[in-house]
């Protein structure tokens, strides 16, 4: 009886290890940009930051992607009235003058985003 209980103890330790080293290897989201500042970046540049957040999104747990939007709906929850509207306004400039193609390559990136977040 006392070797099978350390056989189970192991068995438990050796579980509770693997656990925690499967959550440590799981790579932490980033903080949501700051939406003021994403707005002053470049296409390519938003592009480039979309794609590398939707392919960290994938990887991420459920419980992960629900805590970035979260986070990411308090930021923009955080900005005024006037804030949102500026800059609303601003990147409704920035769509008008961009190509068919960049247009075309940011929606897909959107889409991408919308789905790592919400995989289901």
């Amino acid at each position: 009886m006392n070797r099978l209980f350390k056989t189970q103890i192991i068995l438990i330790s050796a579980s509770i290890a693997l656990t925690l080293i499967s959550f440590s290897a799981m790579a932490a989201l980033p903080e949501p940009w700051d939406p003021q500042e994403a707005a002053r970046w470049s296409v390519q540049e938003r592009l480039s930051r979309l794609r590398a957040l939707s392919a960290q999104l994938k990887k991420a747990s459920p419980e992960q992607r629900q805590a970035y939007k979260e986070s990411l709906r308090h930021k923009l929850a955080q900005l005024s009235v006037q804030e949102r509207k500026a800059l609303h306004d601003q990147l409704h400039a920035q769509w008008k003058v961009l190509s068919s193609e960049e247009k075309k390559q940011l929606r897909q990136e959107r889409r991408k985003l919308h789905k790592a977040l919400d995989p289901s």
